[in-house]
């Protein structure tokens, strides 16, 4: 997915923060989410500790700011996992 990431970036050089960056995300696609305002929700990492707990790290980015939608590999996860 192409578009402006929500995330907050660094510059390298210390310069300007909160200046609009063009990003390409992806990960697995787990939905849309939010009430007023639609987000794709991509997860990007799932963290396993033990025997029923696990985190996910995601993205969330608003639909608004999506410009290209691209599916990489359909149904990567079953159903049900």
């Amino acid at each position: 997915m192409n578009g402006f990431d929500a995330s907050i970036g660094k510059s390298l050089s210390g310069g300007l923060n909160g200046i609009d960056a063009p990003v390409t995300s992806w990960g697995i696609f787990i939905g849309l989410l939010g009430q007023k305002n639609k987000h794709i929700i991509l997860a990007q990492n799932n963290f396993h500790y033990a025997d029923g707990l696990y985190d996910i790290d995601y993205t969330a980015v608003p639909t608004a700011w999506a410009t290209n939608i691209t599916v990489i590999i359909k149904n990567h996860i079953k159903p049900g996992c």
